[in-house]
């Protein structure tokens, strides 16, 4: 399958690829760094309204839509609010998830095993109710295993952009070369398959303003609107392709007049 690979990336005109860093990798085949062309996932910004929600006497809203598998590592989240519940801030935030897989039941049985009285399980939307849901959101959150080797070439998560489209600030429990949400500065960052890590990062956002929480999440509606709307990704996408027509094929690594 690797001399296969190599074959294909040789014999390439250009190389899409969704991850930011994955021409450290592929020009190890002898691949020239220019042929290699990031096009990152993406969201229709259009489809979010990112304002804020009303404010209300209520608890802070924090969602995850999303798989509950293995690498979600939602077990971590669900111990971080059991922390905070703790600490005495279970009624300052409640997290709502949204989503089934093969974890769900193992997790429901966890967070009623704690006492937990601040997390929620809903089932999951269709594609076509996330904007809505994410509106009745005051932040998101998003976790993962701690697996550097995995996320070394970087991440591209489509919940993560639906996110930041939504305006919200994020908490992001994640080690990885490229981080949206650090470069954003739309959100709060801590270190993975960490529980006590990831409490502290949502108490340090309870304890920010409603202005500051709103600044972050303008900052995230930004960020995708300039690098992550689809329409800026199609205009990438067919540049690349226009080049790659525009030049001789390739055959067996060597241009084909």
């Amino acid at each position: 399958m690797r001399l296969l690979e190599g074959n294909l990336y040789r014999r390439a005109t250009r190389i899409i690829t969704v991850l930011p860093y994955a021409a450290t990798y592929i020009v190890s085949f002898g691949v020239e760094p220019s042929r290699v062309v990031w096009v990152p996932n993406g969201v229709s910004t259009k489809r979010f309204n990112a304002a804020p929600r009303e404010p209300d006497d209520g608890p802070l809203r924090l969602c995850y839509l999303g798989a509950h598998g293995r690498a979600n590592d939602l077990e971590t989240l669900v111990d971080a609010m059991g922390q905070l519940q703790a600490r005495g801030l279970g009624r300052a935030v409640h997290l709502r998830l949204y989503g089934e897989g093969p974890r769900k039941a193992g997790l429901v049985a966890r967070a009623t095993r704690l006492g937990l009285q601040n997390v929620s399980f809903e089932a999951a939307v269709e594609s076509r109710d996330v904007p809505r849901i994410a509106a009745e959101a005051d932040a998101f959150v998003i976790t993962v295993l701690n697996r550097p080797g995995l996320y070394r070439y970087g991440v591209s998560m489509n919940k993560l952009f639906d996110y930041m489209a939504a305006g919200r600030p994020v908490v992001i429990a994640m080690d990885a070369p490229s981080n949206p949400i650090q470069e954003a500065c739309a959100g709060i960052t801590v270190a993975p398959e960490d529980a006590g890590a990831l409490a502290d990062g949502i108490e340090r956002l309870l304890s920010l303003s409603a202005e500051a929480r709103r600044k972050l999440g303008e900052n995230g509606r930004r960020y995708v609107e300039l690098n992550h709307d689809f329409g800026v990704l199609a205009a990438k996408f067919a540049a690349a392709l226009d080049e790659s027509v525009a030049q001789p094929s390739r055959v067996g690594g060597h241009r084909a007049g």
